[in-house]
């Protein structure tokens, strides 16, 4: 299902306090951030921004905001897999980790793997 621009504008606001003033917020959607152990716990619901610097994570929780972020300079490859109705984005970065978001809506992973690939080119 689509995001209507203002959700995804409501997406942006909790985030905003933690970007440089000077970045620019290119793409906002939802997915399930994976941990570095894939096998143990479950994805995590987050906010996915991605500005022109770097990919954020974001997760409101009670006792402090869960914040983690990637700069896009040190992502080397996007790879995406799509089901009928979402999909899933890996990103490898220069020291080889692999950050996985899954059950993101299937058009915001097409669109956002397009938007890196772009940057990747440059």
């Amino acid at each position: 299902m689509t995001m209507t621009p203002d959700q995804r504008a409501a997406l942006v606001k909790p985030v905003r306090p933690y970007l440089d003033g000077v970045e620019r917020v290119a793409f906002v959607t939802k997915g399930a951030l994976h941990g570095p152990r894939q096998d143990k716990g479950r994805a995590q619901p987050s906010t996915v921004v991605v500005t022109d610097r770097r990919l954020v994570f974001f997760r409101p929780k009670p006792g402090g905001d869960d914040f983690r972020s990637l700069d896009l300079d040190r992502v080397v490859a996007v790879d995406h897999g799509l089901g009928r109705f979402v999909g899933e984005l890996r990103l490898t970065t220069s020291t080889g980790a692999t950050t996985r978001v899954s059950s993101m809506a299937k058009d915001d992973v097409v669109r956002l793997a397009r938007l890196l690939r772009r940057r990747l080119a440059h």
